[in-house]
């Protein structure tokens, strides 16, 4: 259920010229890159995250998300064994990744950047979103919203991102 909300908040963002989706990951987050950046490592873009096709093996997501520290300095410390984009496994971590960028990017969490531009013109209320050790909403899970709003969220793709007439 969260995937979607953080990729949208990654869309506006986009769309608010604030980043592109071929941004280079490592770009974002130099002070969290390992000592020896690979060439992988490197190549990684936001579109892979979007699409978890990082590289990795196997999903890495149980082993960091029970860590203390900064989720995103793990993350970026994995080998990447396969070129970014080639190889799809379902990466949670990768999702948290896009949040901790857009927090990055806006200086807002996700769930902050989202109210005034998906939340308050469909009318989601209540929604609340776990967040990591360093404070950022954690992006592939967590997100407590109801069912009725998981609906509305369904609606608004199907109408490509227009709600009562409005493209948001």
């Amino acid at each position: 259920v969260s995937n979607p909300y953080t990729a949208t908040a990654i869309g506006f963002c986009v769309a608010e010229n604030q980043l592109k989706v071929t941004d280079n990951v490592t770009t974002l987050f130099p002070i969290d890159l390992p000592a020896t950046v690979s060439p992988y490592l490197a190549e990684l873009q936001i579109r892979d995250l979007l699409t978890m096709s990082v590289g990795h093996n196997v999903d890495p997501t149980g082993k960091i998300r029970t860590q203390d520290g900064s989720w995103e300095k793990m993350f970026l410390a994995l080998p990447i064994e396969h070129k970014p984009g080639t190889k799809f496994v379902y990466n949670s971590l990768a999702t948290y990744m896009l949040s901790a960028i857009v927090q990055k990017v806006t200086g807002e969490k996700v769930i902050d950047y989202l109210y005034p531009r998906l939340f308050r013109p469909l009318g989601i209320v209540g929604a609340k979103w776990e967040v990591s050790p360093t404070g950022i909403n954690t992006g592939g899970w967590g997100l407590y919203i109801k069912t009725e709003d998981m609906a509305k969220m369904g609606q608004f793709m199907l109408q490509k991102g227009k709600w009562n007439g409005n493209q948001l």
